[in-house]
């Protein structure tokens, strides 16, 4: 048990420290589009879309490979990899005002955050497969802290590096870098090797483990899913550039994009525990449809009132977040990493290409009426949520084959 809740540490610090860098992305374009390149949004939206679609269509491949040897090597790689390229690609699309070969080298560093988050989940939730939910949910905590307050600090520190709202630098971009340090040497020492993984997780274990749902039930949960993404996190992307357009300052519009995600790192630990005593199926609906007015009320909000609202848009449809991971792990108990992969990927994708849809959208009827599009659709997904099946309930694994003849010959 000592083992396990060090390793959960370890994974969250490092979710945290790759998080937090994701999280410059939306406030740092914001600021280069309004102070040293002409870029539109859709082309913040393109960025931003296949960044994550690189982060999140990779995941199901690591999480793959990670079932094989426990993903340590793996997670060490992406933790670096990321802030590397980040930055690369910042400081040379400055140097060049070159847009493109920021989105290369940019969408390239995705690769980083795509290889740690499956290897992360699949550890988060070593141990009792009962609160395996609640094991993700401080993980992602931790992630979604480090996402929430990286726009407000860098928003803070863009702002001030502004004379008479003139110039401006990227430099202080480089004061995450550092965060990576400590993750990269904490995974080292607490995730498992090679040799340890295949004793812990032996292979025949995990044969016995294989388990096929219907496809009713996978198709559904996956609709749900992706309508969700348009509201968290695909919306996620334009709050900033909602208030920049009211002459809103980086550090008022990276703030009021803190609340958002802050306020969706810590209500999943709330409806976790909720769906362990509940009816997991109804705390996904009745989160998904009390966030919907949210984002509807959020275009014609302002002062308080809009951080508030952010706040509410942000953890109401971010509490389910890691019900949705653990079921999807439920699915698949043999290929845990993959199944993180599967579910956090479909998730985040179909996040990136709502983003480019938003973006396309938004230049078409403007931010406010594509905000309500996004309530409609929230809306419609809690309805949906609740045909799916009791999400708290695992059906028994099913041997296979191979397994059941070695059983009956015992």
């Amino acid at each position: 048990m000592f083992r396990q809740m060090t390793t959960l540490r370890a994974v969250s610090y490092a979710h945290f420290a790759v998080d937090i860098l994701n999280g410059l992305n939306a406030v740092v374009l914001t600021f280069i589009s309004a102070h040293f390149m002409t870029i539109s949004k859709t082309e913040i939206g393109l960025l931003l879309g296949l960044y994550s679609l690189c982060a999140s269509l990779s995941q199901p491949f690591f999480g793959w490979l990670a079932d094989r040897d426990g993903g340590r090597r793996i997670a060490l790689i992406g933790v670096i990899w990321l802030p590397v390229f980040l930055m690369a690609g910042y400081f040379a699309g400055m140097a060049t005002k070159n847009y493109w070969l920021m989105l290369v080298l940019l969408v390239t560093g995705a690769l980083g955050s795509g290889a740690f988050h499956p290897v992360g989940t699949m550890h988060a939730t070593d141990g009792s497969a009962k609160r395996a939910a609640r094991g993700l949910s401080w993980f992602f905590m931790s992630g979604q802290f480090g996402f929430a307050v990286a726009p407000v600090i860098i928003g803070w520190l863009l702002d001030h590096s502004l004379v008479n709202g003139e110039g401006g630098s990227l430099l202080p971009m480089l004061l995450f870098v550092p965060l990576s340090i400590p993750a990269y040497l904490w995974m080292r020492q607490t995730l498992p090797t090679r040799e340890g993984y295949a004793i812990d997780h032996p292979k025949e274990e995990r044969t016995r483990l294989k388990l096929v749902l219907p496809k009713r039930e996978i198709s559904l949960l996956a609709l749900v899913v992706g309508l969700r993404s348009l509201s968290t996190p695909a919306s996620a992307a334009f709050i900033a550039l909602l208030f920049a357009e009211r002459g809103w300052s980086p550090e008022a519009y990276g703030l009021a994009v803190t609340v958002f995600w802050l306020t969706s790192a810590f209500t999943p630990i709330a409806a976790s525990r909720l769906a362990e005593r509940y009816n997991g199926k109804v705390v996904i609906a009745v989160s998904l449809l009390l966030a919907a007015p949210m984002f509807w009320l959020l275009p014609a909000s302002d002062g308080i009132a809009a951080f508030i609202i952010a706040g509410l848009a942000g953890g109401l449809s971010g509490a389910s977040h890691s019900l949705i991971i653990a079921q999807g792990q439920r699915m698949m108990p043999a290929r845990k990493g993959f199944a993180s992969g599967l579910t956090m990927g479909f998730l985040f994708s179909v996040g990136a290409v709502g983003s480019l849809m938003l973006g396309t959208l938004s230049d078409r009827i403007g931010l406010p009426s594509t905000f309500e599009v996004v309530a409609i659709v929230t809306a419609i997904a809690a309805l949906l949520g609740l045909l799916l099946p009791e999400l708290g309930a695992a059906r028994a694994p099913q041997p296979t084959k191979l397994a059941a003849a070695g059983q009956a010959g015992d």
